[in-house]
């Protein structure tokens, strides 16, 4: 049989070892650039996987950070709107202890009751306020807490429609005193309670928006350590793989060269 490069088993073994060299050369060169422990899917179809789970549960605990974060604005609004008629309610008590005066005149009487009926107005406004179309007052709704949607949490409904000041005045002495009696047998008390409702609803979905951040955050932390290289690691690995990537070169040119001078004793 002839000798010939083809049926050189040095040759081809030189060959072989240097093509698997810069092969590992050039996947380290990839991870080096990018870096990523699995920049093709050839290079690690379980690593992309993973990283691809992690990322979709990231994703949703985003979205559900997000509805969640949305629920938290309609509870603040809604508890805002609760602290201005607790405060509108204080003013109600001024007025109505001013009418308490013998001394007041009935014109004056007439000015402060005034003053009570344009609060009792922007009470009333409350019950027909909106948040993203949404009533502040009327609606009650679920909201999904978790990314497997095992978990809701109703936001429900206050009523808001019994603090109201409707047929009542302070044109007189005794209807101030009434007024008083209200405000503070009633009104204020459903007041505080409603205000404490809302602050505890607030509180538990800022808890919940808490607990998400923190999960996501430590599942981002494990996606880095899948997917992400040590760049020391992987520059130890690059210079190894150099090496050996000029080794085989150097090893496959003196097969080469010994091959030619065998070669060339049989011409």
């Amino acid at each position: 049989m002839p000798l010939s490069i083809a049926n050189n088993a040095f040759f081809n073994s030189g060959y072989s070892n240097m093509l698997k060299s810069l092969r590992g050369l050039d996947k380290s060169t990839q991870r080096l650039t990018t870096g990523l422990k699995a920049p093709t899917a050839a290079d690690g179809v379980g690593t992309l996987g993973l990283a691809s789970t992690l990322k979709t549960r990231i994703n949703g605990l985003q979205e559900r950070t997000n509805s969640i974060q949305n629920a938290v604005g309609f509870t603040a609004v809604r508890n805002e709107y609760l602290v201005n008629a607790r405060n509108l309610l204080d003013r109600v008590t001024e007025l109505a202890q001013a009418a308490e005066d013998p001394l007041k005149t009935d014109a004056d009487l007439a000015v402060l009751d005034a003053e009570m009926q344009g609060i009792e107005l922007e009470l009333r406004s409350y019950e027909t306020a909106t948040y993203n179309t949404l009533s502040v007052f009327g609606a009650s709704f679920d909201i999904l807490l978790d990314v497997d949607n095992t978990s809701t949490y109703n936001v429900d409904q206050i009523d808001f429609t019994g603090i109201t000041l409707t047929g009542l005045n302070i044109l007189s002495n005794a209807a101030a005193t009434s007024v008083l009696n209200s405000i503070s047998g009633n009104f204020a008390v459903s007041l505080d309670t409603l205000i404490a409702k809302g602050g505890q609803q607030t509180a538990y979905l800022q808890r919940v928006i808490d607990t998400n951040v923190t999960y996501a955050g430590h599942l981002q932390n494990v996606q880095a350590g899948v997917n992400n290289i040590d760049v020391a690691q992987e520059l130890s690995e690059f210079t190894s793989q150099q090496l050996r990537a000029n080794v085989a070169e150097s090893i496959l040119a003196q097969t080469i060269d010994i091959h030619a001078g065998l070669v060339s004793r049989f011409i």
